[in-house]
C-alpha cells in the first residue's frame, strides 16, 4: 500500500518555519520507518518556476517534491480558497499524468500546520476500502449528501482522485464554497463512496468566547490514542510553531503518548481542554459506511 501526501502550501516567514519543521519530520520518518511506502508534495502557486523540484538525500533517494501550480489567476476575493483548490486539481492531474495513481494507492490532501502519526495513518488504511473511499474530519455533524470535511486531513482512493482530475476549474459553486468543502461536496454528490469520520486532535481557538487556546479532541473522547493527525491553529503562531516542532520530535520517542503530550503542552501554554468543538459537531461513525445514490 502507498499513501501520497500532497501538502498545501504557501510563502511566508511564518510558513516556511512550518515548511522546515514538516521537512525535518518526512527526513526523521523515512529514517525511521524505511518501509513505509510514501511520497510527499508541498502544492505551490508561483509564476515561471519548475513544476515540479525534486528534493534527493544524499543517496539520490527521493525525499519530497515542491509542485507548482502557474496556471492561478489572482482575484481579489476568495482568492486564496480558489487557489488552494486549483492547486489540488492541477496536483491531481499531475499524479494521473505521470502514471502515479494505483489501486493500491491513497492520497492524503492536508497543509503545513497539520502533522501525522504516519505509523497510525497507516495501520488505519490497512482494512479501509481502496476504492470509491472518501476520509476526513466532518465539519459539523454527518449530514448524507451534504457532508463535507475540513481541508487539513482528507484521504481519498485513487479513482476519486482521478474523478476530481477531470474536474474543471470554473465549475458551479466555487464562489460559494471553501475549497475544502468544494472537494467534499464534488465527490460525496457525485459518487457512491464509502465515507468515514477521521478523529483528529486540534490545538485551535474555536470561537470568540473562549478566552485562550484549546485543546480540542475533535470527534473522539478525551484519552483516545488512536488519533493520527493534529492541528495546529491558534491566534499565535509562534506558540503553534514550538508545539507542532515538540509533537514532531516526541513522536518517535518509544514513550510517546498523546496524553503525556498533551499535558505538557498544558503545563507550558495554560491551554484550556475540552471534549469537543459545537462548530464541529459530535462523533458520528467510528467504522466505514457507505452513501447510496
Amino acid at each position: 500500500m502507498k499513501l501520497i501526501v500532497c501538502i498545501v502550501a504557501s510563502c511566508s516567514q511564518v510558513y516556511d518555519a512550518f515548511k522546515i519543521i514538516q521537512i525535518n519530520y518526512i527526513i526523521k520518518l523515512k529514517k525511521f520507518y524505511p518501509h513505509l511506502d510514501i511520497n510527499f508534495y508541498f502544492l505551490y502557486s508561483v509564476i515561471d518556476v519548475k513544476d515540479a523540484i525534486y528534493h534527493l538525500d544524499e543517496n539520490r533517494k527521493f525525499i519530497y517534491c515542491d509542485f507548482y501550480d502557474k496556471d492561478i489567476e489572482k482575484r481579489k476575493e476568495g482568492y486564496i480558497s480558489k487557489s488552494m483548490f486549483k492547486r489540488s486539481i492541477a496536483f491531481f492531474n499531475h499524479l494521473k499524468n505521470e502514471n502515479l495513481l494505483n489501486n493500491d494507492t491513497f492520497i492524503l490532501r492536508t497543509n503545513l500546520t497539520t502533522l501525522f502519526d504516519f505509523q497510525k495513518v497507516m495501520q488505519w488504511l490497512n482494512n479501509k476500502p481502496n476504492q470509491l473511499f472518501i476520509s476526513g474530519s466532518f465539519i459539523g455533524e454527518y449530514q448524507a449528501k451534504n457532508t463535507t470535511f475540513s481541508g487539513t486531513n482528507i484521504i481519498m482512493s485513487s479513482d476519486v482522485i482521478l474523478y476530481l482530475s477531470n474536474i474543471p476549474y470554473n465549475i458551479e459553486y466555487l464562489d460559494r464554497f471553501s475549497e475544502d468543502q468544494l472537494i467534499s461536496r464534488i465527490v460525496i454528490q457525485k459518487l457512491p463512496v464509502f465515507i468515514i469520520n477521521i478523529k483528529r486532535l486540534d490545538i485551535i481557538e474555536i470561537d470568540a468566547i473562549y478566552i485562550k487556546p484549546t485543546i480540542c479532541y475533535h470527534k473522539c473522547n478525551i484519552g483516545d490514542e488512536s488519533i493520527f493527525s493534529f492541528r495546529f491553529k491558534t491566534h499565535n503562531r509562534q506558540i503553534d510553531i514550538e508545539c507542532i516542532s515538540k509533537l514532531s520530535n516526541d513522536i518517535f520517542n518509544n514513550d510517546f503518548s498523546i496524553g503525556k503530550y498533551i499535558v505538557e503542552i498544558v503545563d507550558k501554554y495554560d491551554f484550556d481542554l475540552t471534549t469537543e468543538s459545537q462548530k464541529y459537531g459530535q462523533l458520528y461513525s467510528e467504522s466505514t459506511f457507505k452513501l447510496i445514490h
